[in-house]
């Protein structure tokens, strides 16, 4: 059972004959080229390579000449064939290579983005960044092999977050992905493809999908939920050596539709709140008999039937379904206090979401009114924030209460849901 660590209150044809001999011939040839592609497919199998997520040393440890970074250093890729397989980021093991050597001058100019703070100080460093990385990104196609061998061995080099300041990007990496974004055109789409469908950082595979989204609308959608699938399926196990997995999260919702109900409801026990939340925002209501069944489900364990029955509050001005389930749950005293209290504040207007955002901006206002921020002890962040109500979807969630209160005889229920209704009323007024 995963528990609170910390809660902080603030302001994704017919057949013929084939003589004899011709079909040792035949068979033979047939042999040698699955052979070929065998060892191709082996190849690009052996990428998917799921690795340790150690933290990457911060930028300013190297050198300004070095151009690689140690295996304690990588990035983590993954594999769908085996993902327990730990591997190093060689060039025997990086991503292959389908564009020309790449020139001397972008790769020097590849490399000289590894560190920022080798142009000098203060923000003369900085604006020489940046003019390097559009120096990079001029070159156009001709630019892609050094980006692509750059980003094949899946190692980074942070910014830290005076970079992040200064920059606009986190890692090396990040700064690529975007050069590579900025290019665009068949030959970058064929780039950021390839690392999407290997690596297993979440961060990463969030902004390769926006990225391939904008340069190819829907054409990649697909791709995007399978690196999701397969990174949550290597990661399920490892929840706090993974980092933030949000951006996961956000990537089967956004580019899943209904379709990716049914692998949300299947991670649920793992990550209870990531997992109801996404439900929660798929379009057209389409998470919403998962959210039923599992907050109805004895078996699904009360963390998860906890935050199953919190989004279920959160989606009761908009679903009937939502309003039954809460109302027949609570006349039957099967809702915990611990529950009424994360339950309460969402009927009174309270909305829930993802605290770690890879698809909108990834800093909350300083000082907001009612902001509260939760972390559990298994790696899930996430914020409540006050909600701009309608009259009608206010007077929704006051009708609610008033039923709840006429269905319970629970006394902490019955109080939890008149403090409810006093702030609903004050807001809504």
């Amino acid at each position: 059972m995963n528990s609170v660590l910390e809660t902080t209150a603030h302001r994704n044809p017919a057949e013929t004959q084939t003589p004899p001999l011709r079909n040792s011939i035949i068979l033979a040839i047939f042999s040698v080229s699955l052979g070929a592609l065998a060892c191709i497919a082996t190849a690009l199998w052996q990428t998917r390579v799921s690795k340790p997520f150690p933290e990457t040393k911060p930028n300013s440890e190297f050198p300004p000449s070095q151009t690689t970074t140690p295996e304690n250093s990588s990035v983590p890729s993954r594999s769908a064939a085996d993902p327990g397989l730990q591997v190093s980021a060689t060039p025997e093991t990086s991503l292959p290579l389908f564009h020309p050597e790449p020139s001397a001058e972008t790769r020097q100019l590849v490399t000289q983005l590894l560190r920022w703070d080798s142009f000098g100080t203060s923000t003369d460093q900085a604006a020489a960044w940046k003019q390097n990385l559009q120096e990079l990104v001029k070159q156009g196609p001709a630019a892609i092999p050094a980006i692509q061998e750059f980003l094949a061995k899946y190692t980074d080099y942070s910014f830290g977050a005076a970079g992040v300041e200064a920059l606009g990007y986190r890692s090396a990496r990040t700064a690529l992905i975007d050069a590579l974004a900025q290019i665009g055109g068949p030959e970058a789409v064929a780039a950021l493809a390839t690392v999407l469908r290997t690596t297993a950082d979440p961060q990463e595979i969030a902004m390769l999908a926006q990225d391939l989204e904008k340069l190819e609308p829907a054409e990649h959608r697909q791709e995007a939920v399978e690196a999701a699938r397969q990174t949550l399926a290597i990661l399920g196990t490892r929840k706090n050596e993974a980092g933030d997995v949000a951006p996961l999260f956000e990537v089967l919702q956004k580019f899943g539709g209904s379709e990716v109900a049914a692998d949300l409801q299947k991670v649920a026990s793992q990550w209870n709140y990531y997992a109801t939340i996404a439900l929660a925002q798929l379009p057209s209501g389409a998470g919403i008999p998962s959210l039923l069944q599992l907050a109805q489900d004895p078996n699904a364990g009360a963390p998860v039937r906890d935050a199953s029955l919190q989004m279920l509050a959160q989606l009761s001005d908009q679903s009937a379904d939502a309003r039954a389930a809460l109302l027949e749950l609570a006349g039957s005293n099967a809702i915990s206090r611990f529950t009424w209290r994360m339950v309460a504040p969402v009927l009174a207007g309270d909305q829930v979401n993802l605290l770690s955002s890879a698809f909108d901006s990834p800093h909350l206002p300083p000082e907001v009114n009612g902001l509260r921020t939760t972390s559990t002890s298994d790696n899930q962040h996430f914020f409540a924030l006050p909600a701009i109500l309608t009259a009608e979807q206010a007077n929704r969630r006051l009708t609610l209460i008033d039923e709840l209160l006429s269905a319970t005889n629970d006394p902490f229920a019955r109080q939890a849901l008149q403090e409810s209704k006093l702030a609903l009323s004050k807001r809504a007024l």
